[in-house]
C-alpha cells in the first residue's frame, strides 16, 4: 500500500514538489508549498517551449524552477544532465545549495547513492542523471559540453547576458532553456528577450509576475 502511493506520488510533480523541504522567510525548515505564482509557472515548465519568468523579488521562482528541476532529475531513467549557470560559479555554486538540500531531506530511503556529490556537480550511481552548477566564467564556459536543462536567474544583471545566452543556447542543442530574472534597466538584454516574446518571436513560453500582486 505504501509503495503504491509512493508510486503515485513520483508519478504526479506537484505532489512530489510539495513534500520537498526548503528554508522559508523566518529561517524554519519546511515543505514547499506552490504558490499562485508558482503554479503558473509550472504550468510553463511542463509545456514544450523554453520558460521565460520576469518577476519580482521574494516569490520564490528560483526555488520553485530548482524544485521542478530536482524532480526531473530526480525520477530521470536516463543519464540526463541539468545545468545551473550564472555569471559568477558562486552564485551558480549557491543555487545548486538547494538541490543539496532538497536531496538530504527526503527520506533516508530514497536517497539513492551518488557517485558525485561536491561543490559543482551531483550524479546518480544508477542512473547517471546529473545537475551541475557552471559559469561563463571558467576556460571554455559550458563548450565542452551538452545538457538537456538549462537554468538562469537572474539573467537582467549578468555582465555580458547576450554571450551568456549564446553559450547557453549552444550547450543545450535544442532542449529546455528556463531563464528568470527580475527587470534591470530599459533595452537591456532581458528586456529585448520580452519585447520578442510579446510579440511571439522565439520559442518563449513568457510569464510576467508584477510586484504589486
Amino acid at each position: 500500500m505504501l509503495n503504491d502511493r509512493l508510486e503515485k506520488i513520483l508519478e504526479d510533480p506537484l505532489q512530489f514538489i510539495s513534500r520537498l523541504k526548503i528554508i522559508n522567510k523566518l529561517g524554519e525548515l519546511c515543505n514547499l508549498r506552490p504558490t499562485a505564482e508558482q503554479l503558473k509557472m509550472y504550468e510553463a515548465l511542463e509545456g514544450d517551449k523554453d520558460c521565460l519568468f520576469l518577476k519580482p523579488r521574494q516569490i520564490g521562482s528560483t526555488t520553485f524552477v530548482s524544485a521542478w528541476l530536482f524532480y526531473k532529475w530526480f525520477t530521470a531513467k536516463e543519464p540526463i544532465t541539468i545545468a545551473i549557470l550564472s555569471h559568477k560559479i558562486s552564485s551558480a555554486k549557491h543555487m545548486l545549495a538547494m538541490y543539496k538540500r532538497f536531496y538530504s531531506t527526503l527520506p533516508k530511503q530514497l536517497q539513492r547513492e551518488l557517485i558525485v556529490e561536491n561543490t559543482t556537480e551531483m550524479v546518480f550511481a544508477d542512473t547517471g542523471a546529473k545537475i551541475m552548477a557552471v559559469s561563463a566564467e571558467g576556460k571554455g564556459g559550458l563548450r565542452s559540453f551538452t545538457c538537456n536543462f538549462l537554468h538562469m536567474s537572474e539573467y537582467a544583471f549578468a555582465p555580458n547576458p547576450e554571450e551568456l545566452r549564446a553559450t547557453a543556447i549552444g550547450a543545450l542543442n535544442g532542449n529546455k532553456l528556463i531563464i528568470e530574472s527580475t527587470a534591470n534597466h530599459y533595452g537591456d538584454a532581458l528586456h529585448q528577450e520580452v519585447i520578442k516574446a510579446q510579440r511571439g518571436e522565439g520559442h518563449w513560453n513568457y510569464q510576467f509576475f508584477p510586484w504589486l500582486d
